[in-house]
């Protein structure tokens, strides 16, 4: 397909609708809060759960771009649920602290910090080892493909350089998640249906101006035969 023919269809297009494709917003947690209870009675660390171990949490793709520094998160599916929290009082000397160190995880899984949203646990290069504030913690967990996903971790007792201190016993833990692109045809937006609002969204991506996400090329390809193109359009507008 000509890409000016496609450029010139794409923007007749969004001037009969006479839409832009421009949204922002906060980052969601993606759920009710996880916790991953740490406690320590004495030198040995224990680890529990405010609910379900078992459960394994939704990455989810709500094809939205956030401002710096959540932009890390733009083009990806997400969640952060899972926090971490003291469960009753920790008390260490001064000089040591809480570590969590990544034991091993599934390829394309990215964890970025809470607040600061700065790559942790070997994410673009970082250090396996997080050295815990001790305050609950929601760290945000990410993918781009669709797949399960899972990360092993060690939290133990280390020193200022997150050297572990051999008189306290650690702990390990491993945490589930899953991203299902089940996306609908034509919903470039991800908000479940196809309306007007996802006229803007689709043109940008047809014309290569939107950068997607792998939620919005499936839901751009409208008939589905693993092509974006102008053919879309008319299934799009069947669609709508």
């Amino acid at each position: 397909m000509n890409k000016r023919f496609l450029e010139r269809t794409a923007c007749a297009f969004a001037v009969m609708f006479s839409m832009s494709a421009a949204w922002a917003s906060s980052p969601k947690l993606g759920g009710p809060m996880r916790h991953i209870l740490i406690t320590m009675p004495g030198s040995e660390i224990q680890i529990g759960f405010d609910h379900d171990p078992s459960e394994i949490m939704p990455l989810v793709d709500y094809c939205e771009a956030y401002s710096p520094p959540a932009s890390v998160l733009d083009g990806a599916a997400y969640n952060g649920e899972y926090g971490w929290l003291a469960n009753g009082f920790i008390s260490l000397p001064i000089e040591l602290d809480i570590w969590i160190e990544l034991l091993d995880q599934t390829p394309g899984l990215e964890t970025y910090e809470a607040n600061s949203f700065a790559p942790i646990f070997t994410t673009s290069g970082s250090d396996p080892r997080w050295r815990w504030s001790g305050a609950m913690t929601h760290n945000w967990y990410v993918a781009r493909e669709p797949g399960e996903y899972e990360a092993t971790y060690r939290v133990y007792v280390g020193d200022s350089t997150g050297e572990p201190v051999v008189d306290y016993q650690p702990a390990e833990l491993t945490l589930d998640w899953y991203f299902d692109m089940d996306c609908v045809p034509g919903d470039v937006t991800c908000d479940g249906e196809v309306t007007i609002d996802d006229v803007g969204a689709f043109v940008d991506l047809l014309t290569g101006t939107l950068a997607p996400t792998a939620h919005q090329v499936c839901a751009a390809d409208v008939n589905s035969d693993g092509t974006i193109d102008a053919l879309d359009i008319q299934a799009f507008v069947s669609a709508m």
